[in-house]
């Protein structure tokens, strides 16, 4: 199973130390099936969402590392 990009999102938050409400919310507020990079550009995309992205650069490194993960086989 490859890995969508709020799982994958997700997953890099938690190792980071990202706390499980914020990584939530900000999963809740990335549209399906497009990254949190993508998602930050798009027009349609919450104002809260690019909100957080922009003041924490925490939020923006996982992002960055999930954008790598997303596709890769989450299990083998």
């Amino acid at each position: 199973m490859q890995m969508a990009p709020k799982a994958a999102f997700k997953d890099v938050a938690r190792v980071m130390g990202i706390p499980f409400e914020k990584s939530n919310l900000i999963s809740s507020l990335m549209p399906d099936k497009m990254s949190m990079l993508d998602a930050v550009k798009a027009e349609n995309t919450p104002e809260e969402l690019k909100s957080i992205y922009e003041s924490d650069e925490k939020v923006q490194k996982a992002a960055e590392l999930a954008s790598n993960l997303e596709g890769n086989m989450r299990q083998l």
